[in-house]
């Protein structure tokens, strides 16, 4: 049995230790495993509105949310 495979483009949004410590170092196995996903990483150091501005995800590390 094949699993589908995702397409299409996905928004995150992270503050910058995030994308760096967890985000970043899954990026190749991620993009070997879907490679039909664009990514689109934001870096903010505020906090978001995830919905409006349209993001998928949003990652936090830390008590803030």
């Amino acid at each position: 049995m094949v699993i589908g495979c995702a397409s299409g483009r996905v928004r995150i949004n992270a503050r910058e230790i995030a994308a760096k410590r967890l985000v970043a170092p899954r990026l190749g196995r991620f993009h070997l495993a879907q490679p039909d996903v664009v990514l689109e990483i934001v870096i903010d150091a505020g906090l978001s509105e995830i919905a409006g501005g349209r993001f998928g995800a949003g990652i936090r590390v830390g008590e803030r949310l």
